[in-house]
């Protein structure tokens, strides 16, 4: 997958990043400060496997957003076999809670 860009917004002269469908401004288009913030929030969000709940405050996350970070995560991890398809039946009861 590729990297998301950092661009211009142009209403504030801010650099942005859209991140799971989230923007995140990053101070000044254009200077060392905001490249330096568009590079670690890069490093977080590749670090966080492109978390769908990226940026997201920890006391907003429902168990619905856990499981479907958690499943999404799984998918990878069992590329083949069962364990997946077992995993998704297990965490059905649990998001819909």
């Amino acid at each position: 997958m590729r990297v998301p860009g950092y661009r211009l917004h142009k209403p504030t002269g801010q650099a942005v990043v859209t991140l799971a469908g989230r923007d995140f401004y990053l101070g000044k288009h254009n200077t060392e400060d905001s490249k330096k913030a568009y590079r670690k929030l890069i490093s977080e969000y590749v670090a966080s496997n492109r978390s769908p709940v990226f940026g997201e405050k920890k006391q907003s996350l429902t168990m619905a957003q856990v499981c479907i970070a958690y499943l999404s995560h799984a998918k990878e991890y069992y590329p083949t076999g069962t364990e997946y398809a077992n995993l998704v039946l297990a965490v059905r009861p649990v998001s819909e809670l």
